[in-house]
């Protein structure tokens, strides 16, 4: 099991660290950011964080080449809502059925545009 380690923190803040990290991998893919609302909570900034990596390089690496990413943070009535998006074929019914399986892995393109994806 993974241990939470919940503190006060700005969700728009733990959103910059993750696109901070993901300009530094890959720099040539520009990410669109909006935050809007209160983003104040009490959030495992650290976990947060690596979630938002793995969806924007997931982002990355499944999204049409060249087309558009964006991270959005919505904060409205003590609640918040996360969101990646990119531009690309959508996620197949058959793929969505074992998507967070770690066990199974979708078949990768020919052209991967990362190496060693998971």
């Amino acid at each position: 099991m993974l241990p939470i380690e919940a503190r006060p923190a700005l969700l728009d803040q733990i959103c910059r660290h993750a696109l901070t990290e993901i300009d530094a991998l890959h720099p040539e893919q520009a990410v669109t950011a909006r935050f809007s609302g209160d983003l104040a909570g009490v959030w495992d900034a650290a976990r947060i964080e690596e979630m938002l990596v793995n969806l924007l390089e997931n982002a990355i690496d499944h999204g049409r080449q060249e087309g558009n990413i964006t991270l959005e943070a919505i904060g409205h009535d003590n609640t918040a809502t996360l969101s990646v998006t990119n531009e690309g074929n959508p996620i197949s019914p058959e793929d969505r059925r074992t998507l967070f399986d770690p066990l199974k892995r979708k078949n990768r393109s020919p052209t991967p545009r990362r190496a060693g994806a998971g």
